[in-house]
């Protein structure tokens, strides 16, 4: 695991300023003088000396980037190390971003301290290693994704859901009451509007993308203990 470099100073800008300060203080453990910013408040002189101090930025799926950073303008361009952190919600934020000031992008949603050490990792890279064309294509790639799920009815998405949590069509017909046939009916759907040819791959898109509220309460489940 790389050393943060000597310059260990970083701000941390959510409008959650509970998701802020946690991250703050799991960086903090790694060693950096960690700053939780939420919402458009920030030190004085925060504009003067922003150039000078790398950023993560939180981008949620509320609206468009912390009011903090707008006040700043232009000043995110240029060589500055900023991480852009979001959920599937806020992937057109997040390309935004990233198209601005050449951040990074990381995954919001995944446990507090893998995507700390993510954080860490960008943080302590002597240089930029990932490409913002790249980046800003994944996310494009992702949000088209994304918009597939939405074509799926409550019905689909349930049964989606069940797939993720590797049902198969016989067991979910037992347990809805419902037929094999009609569920497998109803899996031939799904792989149509998400445009894939296998139940293994509607999954792995879902784990990818899906950020339909019905299928992303099968997923939580599954991760919990118990």
């Amino acid at each position: 695991m790389p050393e943060p470099p000597t310059r260990r100073e970083v701000w941390v800008v959510a409008r959650d300023a509970v998701l802020a300060a946690g991250i703050a203080a799991a960086l903090g453990a790694l060693g950096w003088l960690a700053t939780a910013l939420s919402g458009c408040a920030g030190p004085a002189g925060a504009a003067d000396g922003i150039g000078h101090v790398p950023l993560v930025l939180v981008v949620d799926g509320l609206g468009p980037i912390p009011d903090l950073l707008r006040a700043v303008g232009d000043a995110l361009r240029g060589d500055r190390l900023v991480i852009a952190v979001g959920s599937l919600a806020a992937l057109t934020g997040l390309e935004r971003v990233v198209s601005r000031a050449g951040a990074a992008a990381l995954c919001l949603e995944q446990p507090l301290p893998d995507l700390v050490w993510e954080i860490h990792r960008a943080l302590s890279a002597p240089v930029r290693q990932w490409g913002v064309d790249g980046v800003v294509t994944d996310l494009r790639e992702r949000e088209q994704e994304a918009r597939r799920f939405a074509m799926l009815t409550p019905r689909e998405q349930d049964v989606l859901g069940a797939l993720v949590t590797g049902k198969s069509a016989v067991e979910i017909a037992e347990s809805d009451c419902a037929s094999v046939a009609t569920v497998r009916s109803q899996i031939r759907g799904i792989l149509t509007k998400l445009g894939v040819s296998s139940q293994l791959a509607a999954v792995a898109l879902t784990h990818r993308s899906c950020r339909e509220h019905r299928v992303v309460a099968h997923i939580r489940r599954l991760h919990r203990y118990g």
